[in-house]
């Protein structure tokens, strides 16, 4: 992914609402505006990028001989 991308997601995603980009800031953002911008694509290639993630279901097993079993993972909560 690129750099443009990345800091337009961290700034989107930004804990202060007053650093946050507003509409036109996201519109007028070089990501936004480079040429060959295909939306289609572009969600395409994340969502691969996902499946490539493995989750921990997926990636502790029991043994050899219970491969298509996934392991129960526990979910810690965290309170603030």
């Amino acid at each position: 992914m690129s750099s443009h991308f990345k800091e337009l997601v961290l700034a989107l995603f930004s804990h202060d609402p007053e650093t946050r980009p507003t509409i036109n800031q996201i519109r007028a953002h070089p990501w936004m505006n480079k040429s060959g911008f295909n939306i289609e694509e572009t969600k395409h290639a994340l969502i691969n990028d996902l499946k490539l993630k493995k989750t921990p279901v997926q990636t502790a097993r029991t043994n050899t001989q219970a491969e298509n079993k996934p392991v129960r993972v526990r979910k810690t909560t965290v309170h603030y």
